[in-house]
């Protein structure tokens, strides 16, 4: 829509999500919104803040759930940094990791990048650094979660880390 951003029409949004390469509802949602801020606004940015879960060559075919995806290293508008994660040990066939802490190689490649707008759609430690940087460097943070983690937590008889999570996402 044109509007402004930090004095300026360009838009750097920092979508971050644990599972960028894992075919999945969640990732499904997330590129279907980058998609969208990708056409709508010419001088837009995206850059991808994800783990090395799933099939790296799911970047480029997306098994037509959505418009096919710019490749990775193509697209002059979006950068994809890789972050530190844990190997998840459930659904072992999908390789979900979740992002540990940022590295000081990762954090300067986001104060590079300089995001207007930072997206968080996964409740782990990484979201925590991302918060924190977001309230030092005063850039507006969203977060949305796309999935129940606390219900998940009954499936995977995790219970004791329900509570943890509970009081964790009502911060």
């Amino acid at each position: 829509n044109g509007s402004k951003v930090h004095g300026n029409s360009t838009q750097r949004i920092l979508i971050q999500t644990s599972c960028y390469c894992v075919i999945d509802g969640v990732t499904s949602t997330i590129r279907k919104l980058e998609a969208h801020l990708l056409s709508s606004n010419p001088d837009t940015q995206i850059c991808i803040l994800t783990t090395k879960s799933g099939d790296l060559s799911n970047l480029d075919n997306y098994l037509n759930l959505v418009p096919p995806h710019l490749h990775l290293t193509v697209h002059p508008r979006r950068t994809v940094i890789f972050v530190d994660a844990l190997k998840l040990p459930v659904m072992d066939i999908y390789s979900y990791r979740l992002g540990l802490r940022l590295s000081p190689s990762s954090l300067q490649s986001i104060k590079a990048f300089n995001p207007t707008v930072i997206h968080s759609t996964v409740p782990d430690l990484l979201n925590l650094d991302l918060l924190s940087h977001s309230r030092h460097t005063q850039t507006p943070y969203v977060s949305t979660f796309h999935s129940d983690y606390i219900l998940y937590m009954d499936y995977y008889e995790a219970k004791w880390i329900k509570i943890v999570l509970e009081n964790y996402m009502r911060h």
